[in-house]
């Protein structure tokens, strides 16, 4: 397994950054704005968790179960990849 260039961030980090901008409310920062980010960021965390575990399936795995999915259906593609995720 090769090291990630970005390290993820766990959800401890991301739920600790949450209670930090409650304590913002009211200022001049967008706590708004901070919890879409923190929503993108858990979304883009599991669409690298997916390539990862992909990538690290080589040639031993059985792709056709994912390739017989809609290549414009997203969310199924998704789904297929974390079920044979277990």
């Amino acid at each position: 397994m090769t090291t990630p260039l970005v390290p993820s961030i766990t959800d401890e980090q991301l739920a600790d950054l949450e209670k930090q901008c409650e304590k913002f409310a009211g200022f001049a920062v967008n706590s708004t704005l901070v919890e879409q980010l923190i929503s993108r960021l858990r979304a883009a965390e599991r669409d690298a968790g997916r390539y990862r575990w992909l990538r690290e399936q080589g040639e031993s795995f059985q792709w056709y179960n994912i390739t017989r999915v809609d290549p414009d259906d997203f969310a199924s593609l998704d789904d297929c990849i974390d079920a044979a995720m277990g």
